[in-house]
């Protein structure tokens, strides 16, 4: 073999290994995308907080079992707020329990929520309607 022949082996050798890596590299950034995604989508019901403002435009909804911890804990997190459920106000409670009916909710289903709030944005009330 000559010279000339050696040289552009080990160049087209070379320029393979590189592009491997490249494109090995490009799927591997491709993939951690796709799983930093996917991650918060999963995770995008569990970061739901009630805070004095929102910001989201489209329709926000709850699984049943997200509407049953809610309605069981909120003397915790939010004493002040009622909460409206199918229609029927459940005003501020200071103790747990008190007397909504957990059997009414269906753990499987979706529920819609809206926000009602006062002039200066406070968070008055919550409603939950069944969407299926």
């Amino acid at each position: 073999m000559t010279e000339t022949t050696k040289k552009l082996l080990w160049l087209s050798a070379g320029l393979a290994l590189w592009i491997t890596a490249l494109v090995y590299g490009w799927a591997g950034v491709s993939l951690s995308s796709q799983a930093l995604d996917h991650a918060s989508a999963i995770a995008e019901s569990q970061n739901r907080s009630i805070t004095k403002s929102s910001n989201m435009d489209s329709v926000e909804t709850y699984t049943g079992a997200q509407v049953l911890v809610l309605m069981q804990d909120r003397h915790k997190e939010n004493p002040d707020v009622n909460v409206e459920f199918e229609g029927r106000l459940y005003p501020v409670q200071a103790e747990a329990g008190g007397d909504f009916p957990s059997s009414e909710i269906s753990v499987t289903s979706t529920y819609k929520v809206e926000y009602g709030r006062d002039s200066t944005g406070k968070l008055e009330q919550i409603s939950f309607t069944k969407l299926n």
